[in-house]
């Protein structure tokens, strides 16, 4: 019997030996699962094996930054098409949420980072104007409620190349002063430690973007 149909068949839960790998976070395994299936299978049929859906809406990255493995998502990314990429980490599950939500929630900012990469994010951040691509404002939005996980917001600002357009986005983040300053520093700490950034408050440096927060907008983007 293939080697895949072992992989592939499902538990009552509707696991398999794939999907039990990538949500225990076990790279090894997964790196013996993926070596044989690709001995196997043609570059496509893996292709399809390692981003096909199951009975939840889940691929295998689903499965693995639900459960927090963001070493993991990175891993599988790798042997997926690049091309592919942003659709696959963009594309919700059955109860509403992608890949990239789930890392918000769970996963860890260097790796919310990459992920961020692999959209337009990058390209289309960089116009003050816009703040951020639309389709990724509400991402934004919910890393900024998770008051907890201000690092996820370190995840955004890092997508600007110099320190000055690092310090106006987050000068124009609808947050409190504090909130800002977390940001600042966890930005630092995890991205930037050579970079010392100075936080000025918007009304005084930057009149052109008022504060959202201090005119009494919720902490929400358009």
């Amino acid at each position: 019997m293939p080697i895949s149909h072992d992989l592939l068949a499902t538990n009552r839960l509707g696991l398999s030996p794939l999907s039990a790998a990538t949500q225990a976070g076990d790279i090894d395994l997964l790196e013996q699962y993926f070596s044989s299936l690709q001995k196997e299978l043609s570059q496509q049929q893996f292709q399809e094996v390692i981003t096909n859906t199951d009975q939840y809406g889940r691929s295998l990255l689903h499965h693995a930054a639900a459960a927090g493995h963001s070493e993991v998502v990175l891993f599988i990314l790798q042997y997926i098409d690049a091309d592919k990429r942003p659709q696959l980490i963009s594309i919700p599950d059955n109860a509403g949420h992608s890949v990239l939500e789930y890392s918000i929630l769970y996963g860890s900012a260097r790796a919310l980072y990459e992920l961020l990469k692999m959209t337009d994010a990058e390209s289309e951040v960089a116009d003050m104007a816009e703040w951020v691509m639309p389709e990724l404002r509400p991402l934004l939005n919910l890393a900024l409620s998770l008051k907890d996980r201000v690092e996820m917001v370190a995840a955004w600002v890092n997508l600007f190349s110099t320190k000055e357009a690092q310090q106006a986005f987050i000068n124009n983040l609808p947050c409190t002063l504090a909130e800002k300053e977390m940001i600042l520093e966890a930005h630092q700490r995890l991205f930037a430690p050579e970079w010392v950034l100075v936080f000025h408050d918007c009304d005084t440096e930057n009149q052109s973007h008022p504060n959202p927060a201090q005119s009494g907008n919720n902490k929400m983007l358009p």
